[in-house]
């Protein structure tokens, strides 16, 4: 467990935050948006269920912004791991 007031893997709490504000920033603030996206993500366990929505909120954010590349690789580690959920 981190210490308090710092937030490690596994804390879904401060990645629904992050969530939150990326979705709210998607529109009008891709980039920003793209860097709480990816924050979420690193907060989520690997086996966590919401980990596939999670992937799929952010690899439109990094294609947005010019991180095709960044975009590309999410998604393909995402389909070689098979945790998709699907």
């Amino acid at each position: 467990m981190p210490p308090a007031g710092r937030t490690g893997p596994g804390d879904r709490a401060e990645a629904d935050r992050l969530r939150t504000a990326a979705a709210e920033r998607a529109a009008t603030a891709p980039g920003p948006a793209a860097e709480l996206s990816l924050k979420a993500l690193d907060l989520t366990a690997a086996d966590a269920p919401e980990r596939p929505w999670i992937i799929a909120e952010t690899i439109p954010l990094l294609w947005q912004t010019g991180q095709a590349a960044q975009a590309r690789e999410l998604g393909a580690s995402a389909l070689s791991t098979g945790r998709l959920g699907l």
